[in-house]
């Protein structure tokens, strides 16, 4: 999985990014982190981030309910 989070974060971000100077770097490395991890859902977690996992906050309804607003569609389980 953090082979993955790198080869994404690589081609996401540090690659389509101007970086001027070291501190640029950093900053946009962090952002890129905390995007990832609290906002972008992620497939191998169905659906949830990782901090919802962490939390625990995930629930099966939240999982439709962020289907159902990605699709247009109702989905049964």
């Amino acid at each position: 999985m953090v082979e993955m989070l790198f080869h994404r974060m690589k081609h996401r971000y540090l690659y389509t990014t101007l970086l001027s100077n070291f501190e640029s770097l950093v900053k946009g490395t962090d952002f890129y982190l905390i995007e990832s991890n609290i906002y972008i859902p992620h497939s191998a977690l169905k659906g949830a981030t990782p901090e919802e996992i962490i939390t625990g906050s995930w629930t099966k309804e939240k999982n439709r309910t962020k289907r159902e607003n990605s699709s247009g569609k109702t989905i049964k389980d």
